[in-house]
């Protein structure tokens, strides 16, 4: 077992975009429309979004760590790996790491509720919920 602590995640949050201001230090992030909820479009499912943002904060954590975004649909057993990065978070346990992590090209299949997890390993750090609701006729 290995000795390195895990990171505690402060943050984990579904959004439009985030920014980051790197003219100030720290560093500002700004996250743009947090959501739990997406309105499929017109055409129905199946469909993929553009661009899906996940703002990431993590602390108490040391050394490097290897990091997993994953999907999953209502409980399905099946979970897709959707990214996977490193964090360094040096000596410092009381450092805090910001992440703002990019998915091109998400897919919805269907409605129900779509889950994101972070996970190192088979332990997982934190989750978000997603809805997805039936398309509606948008015309009447």
């Amino acid at each position: 077992m290995s000795s390195v602590p895990q990171p505690v995640v402060r943050q984990f949050i579904p959004c439009s975009s985030v920014g980051c201001d790197t003219t100030v230090f720290p560093n500002r992030y700004i996250i743009e429309d947090p959501f739990s909820v997406i309105v499929p479009p017109e055409r129905g499912y199946p469909f993929r979004v553009a661009e899906f943002w996940l703002f990431c904060q993590l602390a108490d954590a040391t050394g490097s760590h290897e990091l997993v975004i994953e999907q999953s649909w209502d409980l399905d057993a099946e979970v897709l790996i959707l990214h996977r990065f490193r964090v360094e978070f040096g000596p410092d346990r009381l450092g805090v790491r910001n992440f703002a992590v990019k998915l091109k090209k998400v897919a919805f299949i269907r409605p129900g509720f779509y889950e994101f997890r972070l996970s190192e390993g088979a332990t997982k750090l934190a989750c978000a919920t997603v809805r997805l609701e039936e398309a509606h006729d948008r015309t009447t």
